[in-house]
């Protein structure tokens, strides 16, 4: 049951005694109070964070525990976070994109992918030599960011990619021979809707921002959720638990054998504390209606599977200090392993700061729907980068985090472009036989 937002009714304990939370966080502050003192204790904040999947399996993850549990403390308290100015908003990556297609016409072409729920644009940047005259013969390598929008590194590390490349061209060798010799494509904001959520409302919101009506769910689960006077039970869709390619073949990856969309009881687990992917369109994990209902999944979809020439995908999510491959829905070793581990070896070696550990997505916990094993499946190697250790890092590490990520964004691009003919000569003999339609109705 939904309790009043026009007043606080939870306080919070902190080194200067009590402090009021806001009145917005009066439901989360309900779950969080085990104890029904209506005040919140670091050791109830602590247990709902892990329930949560917000603190991390520590056995599996690599996080900053004092760092998260202090900056959801401040979320409670204020709907801004101190550090918030240190990260681009979403006109700020519009901008900066537009900024380095202007700057470097030959090198950079902003292109919009398509639009969210709430008409923002899923905005890419194309980086090429004669980028407008580029017919795709180049080997295409794919960075995304911020598939979920508390991840505010996931965003950053992406936009200084692009920024690298583009700005370093003609002073850096490397730089150069990566820009000559492939087609790079930029999407830093997968979930802009829900990452300018995230910036000015509650720091710790994970999903899209696309409203679920209680008609777009089954009855079975709509009878358990008071919609509000429009209809609506909740607001949001996990993007990485919504990639499905329309493959009746493939349908297992979204939705595995025996998880039915009429209960949350067989929802897939992972053997912490959470669902990893949810038929409840109030959790974190919500997988949507269907597969690909999301807007921005399907601009996504529709761009990188109509790409063939793109063989390379590198998805930035935070935190854990991990480089992830297929697949992520099963224990199953994808057959191409050998390849991922050369790849993630490179890019481990490429790094200069902290050293991230590489593995298989699902030895972390099985979740289906996300992109890195719709990729495979579709002759794509894909990898997830888990970046740092908390979702909203010190300014002072933002730079060092970058950087790191962009070596290793780096190892994985070269490798692309030394075996390209081997990877092109793929493309020419399939004759694009994973061409999504524009107008994709799963």
């Amino acid at each position: 049951m939904e309790i009043s937002q026009n007043k606080s009714l939870y306080t919070l304990s902190t080194s200067r005694g009590r402090k009021d939370i806001l009145p917005e966080r009066n439901n989360i502050a309900r779950d969080i109070d085990t104890n029904k003192n209506f005040n919140l204790t670091d050791g109830e904040i602590k247990d709902y964070l892990i329930k949560e999947n917000i603190l991390k399996d520590p056995s599996m993850y690599d996080g900053d525990e004092k760092k998260i549990i202090s900056v959801f403390k401040e979320s409670l308290q204020s709907k801004t976070l101190s550090e918030r100015s240190a990260y681009h908003s979403y006109d700020e990556v519009i901008k900066e994109l537009k900024e380095l297609e202007a700057k470097y016409p030959n090198l950079a072409q902003t292109v919009s992918l398509g639009k969210t729920a709430e008409g923002r644009e899923v905005m890419a940047l194309k980086i090429s030599k004669d980028v407008k005259s580029d017919t795709g013969n180049k080997i295409g390598f794919l960075v995304t960011g911020t598939h979920h929008a508390r991840e505010w590194m996931a965003l950053e590390a992406p936009l200084n990619i692009a920024k690298e490349l583009v700005i370093n061209y003609e002073g850096n060798e490397n730089v150069k021979k990566r820009v000559d010799n492939a087609e790079i494509w930029i999407v830093p904001l997968v979930n802009p809707d829900g990452y300018e959520y995230s910036r000015n409302e509650y720091a710790f919101w994970r999903k899209n921002r696309q409203p679920i009506h209680k008609d777009d769910i089954p009855p079975q689960i709509a009878g358990t959720l008071k919609p509000d006077p429009n209809g609506i039970v909740a607001y949001g869709v996990d993007p990485n638990r919504n990639y499905y390619d329309g493959k009746a073949e493939h349908f297992e990856f979204y939705r595995p054998p025996g998880d039915t969309p009429e209960s949350t009881q067989d929802d897939m687990g992972g053997g912490w504390w959470f669902s990893t992917v949810s038929d409840n369109p109030r959790a974190d994990t919500y997988r949507g209606p269907q597969g690909a209902s999301e807007k921005e999944i399907k601009a996504m979809l529709n761009f990188w599977l109509n790409k063939q020439n793109i063989k390379g995908i590198v998805n930035h999510h935070s935190y854990g200090q991990k480089i992830m491959y297929p697949y992520g829905s099963k224990e199953e070793v994808v057959p191409n392993k050998e390849v991922y581990m050369e790849i993630g070896k490179k890019m481990q070696e490429a790094m200069k700061g902290q050293k991230y550990s590489l593995i298989q997505s699902s030895e972390l916990y099985p979740a289906s729907g996300d992109p890195d094993d719709v990729a495979q499946l579709n002759d794509k190697l894909s990898f997830t980068i888990e970046i740092g250790t908390a979702f909203h890092e010190k300014e002072s590490q933002i730079e060092p985090i970058s950087k790191d990520v962009y070596n290793m964004n780096m190892a994985f691009l070269d490798w692309l472009v030394e075996h390209k003919d081997t990877l092109m000569a793929e493309k020419t003999e399939k004759k694009n036989p994973y061409n999504m339609p524009d107008n994709i109705d799963i």
